[in-house]
């Protein structure tokens, strides 16, 4: 299942408050083509978050760049898949990021 342009959410608790954040889009830009990425396979959880995001996929994703940007192209998050597991700490974006 392939989550390339779907909406994620962070939901931040302290105690008996949280908050949650606007949404951020997780976009894959993969250079060997659309339908290699579409052939494999990518999962990420959970959603919405309480902070960690799990992203685990197949092997041809190895060594391939990564970017959450926010709905106005801000990167949020950028890096390389260094294994086919990975996990993102979103805990620290500010509400309405």
């Amino acid at each position: 299942m392939i989550f390339d342009g779907k909406d994620y959410r962070c939901v931040v608790s302290s105690g008996v408050c949280s908050d949650t954040s606007q949404s951020a889009r997780l976009s894959i830009t993969n250079n060997v083509g659309l339908a290699e990425l579409n052939a494999s396979k990518l999962q990420v959880y959970p959603n919405p978050s309480q902070g960690l995001v799990y992203l685990e996929f197949t092997d041809d994703l190895i060594n391939e760049t990564y970017y959450l940007a926010n709905f106005q192209g801000q990167v949020l998050r950028k890096g390389v898949f260094k294994t086919n597991s990975i996990s993102l700490d979103l805990g620290d974006l500010p509400a309405g990021t």
